[in-house]
């Protein structure tokens, strides 16, 4: 969800259910030194400050404030409704691509039985690659490699 740093409404707890396990699925497999981070407030040159649902970046930005768009390895969108999705997959998708943000993932949660990621990744001419959307157990190569159950991230515990 990321809106101007203002008057934003707090997200849903399945939306915050998944924030925290990817997090943690991230967290397991980063190399040392990254570190992902939920909402994390990311200076856009030109524009008004944006909170990713997460960011992946180096763990000493802990002493700052905020972080700017160069240090953000990974930005991360999580789709709830309808509503966000423009503005993620699109929007978000140009404003990150246009600051140099090299990878960024929508995680697709609308159908919680059936979530989907969309990665996207930067090419040498400063436009995102789309992977086809991704459902089930997705096998992620690249900066972060890992194995994503996305189905995981949305089921109640129990």
């Amino acid at each position: 969800m990321i809106v101007d740093a203002t008057d934003t409404p707090r997200p849903a707890p399945l939306h915050t259910r998944v924030i925290a396990r990817l997090a943690a699925e991230l967290d397991r497999v980063l190399p040392p030194g990254l570190e992902a981070f939920p909402e994390l407030e990311t200076e856009l040159p030109g524009r008004s400050p944006e909170v990713p649902d997460l960011v992946v970046t180096a763990a000493q930005v802990d002493e700052q404030a905020r972080v700017r768009a160069d240090q953000v390895v990974l930005a991360v969108e999580v789709v709830s409704t309808g509503a966000d999705a423009v503005r993620d997959y699109a929007v978000k998708a140009g404003e990150y691509a246009a600051n140099g943000i090299a990878h960024y993932w929508v995680l697709d949660i609308i159908d919680p039985a059936s979530p989907g990621l969309t990665v996207y990744t930067l090419d040498a001419l400063g436009e995102y690659r789309i992977a086809p959307r991704a459902t089930g157990v997705v096998q992620l190569a690249g900066t972060v490699p890992m194995v994503l159950d996305l189905p995981a991230l949305t089921a109640r515990r129990g």
